[in-house]
């Protein structure tokens, strides 16, 4: 199949809008900016999420809580303060 420039030509003049939330760009830098922008505030929510989770599961079903609680209670054990850090 060919396509003839009455098939596309419309097409290349229709304005560029954000999939997302429906934006106007000017001109395809401006729109790669702006999906640029729509993704990072996307990836900032869903790691507030993900943190927010991680803060509230036990820690039997996040293992990494678990392993600082483990190693704050072997230092514990041992008369310290430990260094979580090195976990």
């Amino acid at each position: 199949m060919r396509l003839t420039s009455d098939v596309y030509e419309p097409r290349l003049k229709e304005a560029l809008v954000c999939f997302r939330c429906g934006e106007t760009a000017k001109n395809m830098p401006a729109l790669k900016k702006h999906l640029q922008e729509e993704f990072d505030m996307l990836r900032k929510r869903q790691l507030g999420k993900l943190k927010r989770k991680r803060e509230t599961e036990p820690a039997s079903r996040n293992p990494d809580i678990g392993k600082v609680a483990r190693a704050a209670a072997a230092a514990q054990a041992k008369g310290g303060e430990g260094d979580i850090d090195k976990i």
